[in-house]
């Protein structure tokens, strides 16, 4: 069994650099040593219509969109207040 490690901050900065320099997932994959569905899902999961996100970029992305929704705890909550206040 071949040991998986994820992607680094270093290799996703060289993934945007080489996608600013227009250069494909295949080759931007044999400059890091890395298969190039590896980099190809690196992209489609940190790109939206603008191109690729930076991946601080890409993490805030995922930081509002996890503080925009409400816990099932927080919205049970919620709901047994408004019940007490019904009541």
């Amino acid at each position: 069994m071949t040991h998986y490690t994820q992607l680094n901050e270093i290799e996703r900065v060289l993934i945007y650099e080489g996608k600013k320099q227009q250069k494909s997932a295949r080759v931007i994959a044999a400059e890091l040593g890395r298969y190039s569905s590896t980099i190809g899902r690196e992209l489609r999961r940190n790109s939206d219509y603008i191109g690729y996100l930076y991946s601080r970029d890409a993490q805030k992305r995922t930081e509002v969109y996890k503080k925009s929704k409400m816990s099932h705890r927080e919205n049970g909550r919620r709901g047994q207040a408004r019940l007490k206040e019904w009541s």
